[in-house]
């Protein structure tokens, strides 16, 4: 497993994912799957609330991706809690599965972007592992 520490972030990602970070842009970071899925986490100030960043994302989406369904979803990582938003779409004539979500945690609001066309377990559960190890950790970012 590879590891990104820095500015606050601290993420764990398997070996073979292509990170994405610029110094230009010290609130975003995106790990970029070879099969084209990605895992992105936006960092905002505390007084962001969640539900805007979701709303403003979803209000997004849906003008790019027409008949797109969308559905709430409450992710459990120990006792944190995730909520947000599942989404099916059509990309390209492929069909797309993205998940949303956003949480307020030491002195920021996080936004969590994840797309992909590949829903196996396994894809599934690379994702849910790099969400579950940056929380575990995210209060670090309290000391940035």
């Amino acid at each position: 497993m590879a590891k990104f520490t820095e500015n606050g972030f601290c993420l764990e990602y398997p070996d073979e994912w292509e990170l994405e970070y610029s110094e230009e842009n010290l609130h975003d970071v995106t790990l970029y799957s070879p099969n084209g899925a990605f895992w992105s986490l936006t960092r905002r100030p505390h007084f962001v609330e969640p539900e805007e960043l979701l709303k403003e994302s979803i209000e997004t989406l849906s003008k790019e991706y027409e008949g797109m369904e969308i559905s709430t979803a409450v992710d459990l990582y120990g006792d944190v809690k995730l909520d947000g938003f599942d989404l099916d779409f059509f990309y390209l004539d492929l069909p797309c599965f993205a998940m949303l979500r956003a949480i307020r945690a030491g002195l920021f609001t996080y936004f969590v972007y994840v797309q992909t066309m590949d829903q196996s377990p396994s894809m599934m559960d690379e994702l849910k592992e790099i969400t579950c190890f940056w929380l575990q950790n995210v209060e670090n970012a309290a000391e940035f």
